[in-house]
């Protein structure tokens, strides 16, 4: 989606479940219950197409490029995109993230000001691949570091 300020934050959240068992003092065994992944960020490109996909829109809302209808009409379930996230890994390097199903959970503010150039805090939420149970894959190694000097 372009351009971002204030860098770009990937939240893991896991619940647990914890097994009690009589003959310990503590916890036997825990297992995970839940797994959820998020991205948040601020775009610095408020496009009317960054603008629909980041208010998890249809593609039917964007008319001809100039024309954003704010609202749902009869979609029932959010669109989905994949989303790449490229950025600095230890050593100097590149890590790159690919997010195959990502839908908004933004509730953003479009705020306009004459002394500041336009930002759109959007949020999203990874859902996982129905066949292999992954949210993505995390890869290092990428053009990022091109832009980088390393000491």
């Amino acid at each position: 989606m372009g351009l971002t300020t204030g860098g770009v934050n990937v939240r893991f959240e896991r619940t647990f479940v914890e097994t009690e068992a009589d003959q310990i003092l503590g916890i036997a065994k825990r297992f995970v219950n839940m797994e959820r992944v998020y991205v948040d960020a601020t775009l610095l490109e408020v496009t009317l197409e960054n603008m629909r996909i980041a208010l998890g829109y249809p593609s039917d809302n964007l008319t001809g490029g100039t024309k954003l209808c704010l609202g749902y009409n009869s979609s029932c379930f959010l669109p989905e995109h994949e989303m790449i996230l490229r950025g600095p890994a230890p050593g100097c390097g590149c890590r790159t993230f690919v997010l195959d199903r990502v839908v908004s959970v933004s509730s953003p503010e479009y705020n306009m000001q004459r002394t500041q150039e336009v930002q759109f805090a959007v949020s999203f939420e990874v859902l996982k691949d129905e066949t292999t149970g992954y949210f993505g894959c995390i890869y290092d190694g990428c053009a990022f570091q091109e832009a980088q000097t390393c000491t």
